[in-house]
């Protein structure tokens, strides 16, 4: 899969009816370490696997980067819980069909709200549910006193004396249990 880099010719265009010149990769690399560089924003433009398109490397506004960005890391994060949970979750941005231009939204109707954040919520609620059903006894009370069963928010040194323990005791089980978790 070939990779073509472009640049604006005037920096200073701001994306707007911008002259484009194409470098070869040695050259993009070595343009993007002048100094007076470092402040131009690149986006990477991968159509989805197409041999033939190959990946484009274009120049962009910052506001334009920050989006792409915005949306490459919700498309990792997707791509990450799909394969902690063995499960796929389906985006309405993608493409239906290798032949067609069609996405999820022109299919299903605009819903009233997002329910993405909903179905992430959820999956990261199950799982820890299911890391709360390893925790022995002793670390399920832990977990209860400094966080689920908490409600007037009580520090740590005034737990561990309702528990009988000292609190650099009760912090080094916190820290296992965060490890434990992680």
């Amino acid at each position: 899969m070939s990779k073509q880099y472009f640049v604006w010719k005037d920096p200073g265009c701001n994306g707007i009816d911008p002259e484009w010149i194409e470098l070869t990769a040695r050259e993009f690399f070595l343009f993007r370490r002048v100094p007076e560089n470092k402040n131009r924003f690149f986006v990477t433009l991968d159509d989805g696997g197409c041999e033939e398109a190959g990946i484009l490397i274009m120049e962009a506004t910052k506001e334009h980067y920050n989006e792409w960005r915005k949306e490459r890391r919700a498309a990792l994060r997707r791509k990450k819980r799909n394969e902690a949970f063995g499960a796929t979750i389906l985006s309405l941005d993608s493409l239906l069909g290798v032949d067609d231009d069609l996405t999820g939204h022109d299919v299903v109707p605009a819903a009233l709200e997002d329910v993405e954040p909903q179905v992430e919520r959820r999956l990261d609620l199950e799982r820890l549910r299911g890391f709360l059903s390893t925790l022995s006894e002793e670390e399920m009370n832990i977990i209860n006193s400094l966080y689920l069963c908490n409600p007037d928010e009580l520090s740590e040194r005034k737990i561990a004396k309702l528990l009988g323990l000292p609190q650099m005791t009760l912090n080094s089980a916190k820290k296992r249990i965060f490890k434990k978790f992680k």
